[in-house]
């Protein structure tokens, strides 16, 4: 169903009324727990199988929204630490803002601050949790929120991942993102409260990966190589793989050496996130893996302890003073 979408001059007006708002939402990353490609739409875009989860690891964004000043650009972006990620319109938060003010029709002012707790380019999704968390507080914002099931629409125009976060719990996805299926945690193994995610430095680009992994296929009697999906009733284990990571470990050869790192470090399985070039490692222990991370923290590598959540957290509103 469409919804009725409020006029620019109803919904401004309600919102210039009132004092300038400030949101803080934290916008927490994922891991792929699997991840298959299951086939290729004809358009180009990769179907896929993966049970996604989101991490207790968070970028926290603070965003400020009021009446906006004549002349004045209506959304300015800024990062913590400056070069975390882009400060412009190829920002994903800034385009969440402009999709989401452009078809609801609000002209507003708004002022975007990102603490990226996310590493760019890990596959840990930062950039698409921070679109999904802008669109969160600018629906929580509008005198007429969008429903659920088309704010997921729009939220696919801008990534795949995005969709997920907006859901914010664990779930199986399909399609080229769209498909999200509830994944309960009484479901998953208790050991995934013991996690250590490890970044290595450098981020891939996620079409190179694809282009890679496309690359790497070859047909045998006209049959496509791309794996079926899963059928989602076996053992944790059998859904720990990545079809992308043979790809993504040929364009950095040094996944190779984390993942031997993580594995002399103690950790049962290990197994690339997304499109890379981020890792997660799972422990028996929680001190083991808290153990784990320091010492890859020690040498200079970005690495967290942590486990799955439930449900991502809230937003939190103030009135800007």
């Amino acid at each position: 169903m469409t919804p009725v979408l409020p006029t620019v001059s109803d919904s401004t007006s309600r919102w210039a009324r009132t004092r300038a708002t400030r949101v803080c939402v934290p916008a927490g990353a994922k891991v792929n727990l699997g991840l298959r490609i299951s086939g290729m739409r004809p358009d180009g875009y990769h179907l896929l199988d993966s049970l996604v989860v989101p991490i207790r690891v968070f970028d926290m964004l603070n965003i400020c929204a009021g009446p906006r000043r004549v002349g004045a650009a209506p959304i300015s972006i800024s990062c913590e630490p400056p070069n975390a990620a882009p400060a412009n319109d190829s920002n994903l938060a800034w385009r969440a803002a402009a999709l989401y003010c452009g078809r609801v029709g609000l002209d507003l002012a708004l002022e975007i601050t990102i603490r990226k707790g996310i590493p760019a380019g890990g596959g840990f999704g930062g950039g698409s949790s921070d679109a999904a968390a802008t669109l969160r507080a600018l629906n929580a914002l509008s005198p007429s929120p969008i429903p659920p099931a088309t704010l997921a629409e729009w939220a696919l125009d801008l990534g795949a991942d995005v969709p997920f976060f907006l859901y914010g719990r664990p779930a199986r996805m399909g399609g080229v993102g769209e498909v999200l299926e509830p994944v309960s945690m009484s479901s998953l193994p208790s050991s995934l409260a013991a996690l250590v995610v490890v970044f290595p430095g450098v981020g891939l680009s996620t079409a190179e990966v694809y282009g890679k992994f496309d690359g790497s296929l070859t047909r045998v009697g006209g049959k496509s190589m791309f794996r079926a999906p899963s059928a989602g009733n076996g053992s944790l284990r059998e859904e720990l793989r990545n079809d992308l990571e043979p790809a993504a470990t040929s364009l950095l050869p040094k996944l190779k050496e984390l993942k031997r790192g993580l594995r002399a470090l103690g950790a049962r399985d290990v197994v690339m996130t997304g499109s890379g070039s981020g890792m997660f490692g799972i422990w028996n222990r929680g001190d083991d893996a808290r153990a784990a991370a320091a010492w890859f923290r020690a040498r200079g590598v970005w690495a967290r302890a942590t486990g799955i959540v439930e449900q991502l957290p809230a937003i939190e509103m103030d009135d800007a003073t």
